[in-house]
C-alpha cells in the first residue's frame, strides 16, 4: 500500500511539474512576425502582387496567437482578418473584384482545445470543427473563410510556424491559398 501511494505521488508531481515547464515555456500572447503566401495575391486591389501579406493587408499586422495552458487542457485561439465585401445580395460576382465592391476587414478570433506533440515540436488541435452557418431554406453551410490551422509548429527558437489554407479575397477574386505565418511570443500573460 505504501508503495502504491508512492507511486501516485510521483506520477501527480510529475505531471505537475510538466503542467508548470510547459506553462512557463508556452503559456501567453504571440504576435505575428511575417505572413506569406504560396503564391502571389492582391488583396489591396492596387494591381500589384505579393506573397509578403503584410505589404497587401495591413490588417494582418494585427493577428496574433493566444495559448492557454491549464492543467486540464490546453486552449488556442488564432485571431486572423476576415474580408467583409459591401454589395448587394445576389451582385457578388466572386471571380473578379468590382470597384463599386467596398471591403473591409474584421479581426475574428477562432479557439480550439490543443495538445503538444510527444517532442514538443507541434501543437496538434483536437477535433477542430468547420464554421457552420444556416442558409437560406435553413441549409447548412460551411464559411470558407473562418479555417482552423493545418499545421502548428513549435521552431526551436519557440517561434510558432501557423500554415493554414485560406480562401481570400484578391483582385482576381476568391484565391484559396497556403499562407504561412510566424508568431513570436510577447507576453506571458493571457
Amino acid at each position: 500500500m505504501v508503495l502504491t501511494l508512492t507511486l501516485l505521488s510521483c506520477d501527480k508531481s510529475d505531471s505537475e511539474q510538466n503542467f508548470e515547464v510547459l506553462k512557463e515555456r508556452f503559456n501567453g500572447k504571440y504576435e505575428i512576425v511575417s505572413a506569406t503566401s504560396e503564391i502571389a495575391v492582391d488583396l489591396n486591389m492596387d494591381g500589384k502582387t505579393s506573397i509578403n501579406l503584410f505589404e497587401e493587408n495591413e490588417k494582418i499586422l494585427e493577428s496574433e496567437i493566444v495559448l492557454k495552458i491549464y492543467e486540464d487542457g490546453n486552449i488556442f485561439t488564432e485571431h486572423w482578418p476576415i474580408e467583409y465585401i459591401g454589395v448587394q445580395p445576389g451582385q457578388l460576382d466572386s471571380t473578379k473584384y468590382n470597384p463599386s465592391y467596398s471591403v473591409t476587414y474584421a479581426k475574428y478570433a477562432l479557439s480550439n482545445y490543443f495538445q503538444f506533440s510527444e517532442n514538443q515540436n507541434d501543437i496538434e488541435l483536437i477535433d477542430p470543427t468547420p464554421i457552420l452557418y444556416y442558409g437560406m431554406l435553413d441549409t447548412v453551410i460551411i464559411d470558407a473563410r473562418f479555417v482552423f490551422p493545418d499545421s502548428v509548429v513549435i521552431e526551436k527558437d519557440e517561434t510558432l510556424t501557423v500554415t493554414s489554407t485560406r480562401k481570400l479575397y484578391t483582385f482576381d477574386g476568391y484565391m484559396t491559398v497556403k499562407v504561412t505565418a510566424k508568431y513570436k511570443r510577447y507576453t506571458k500573460l493571457t
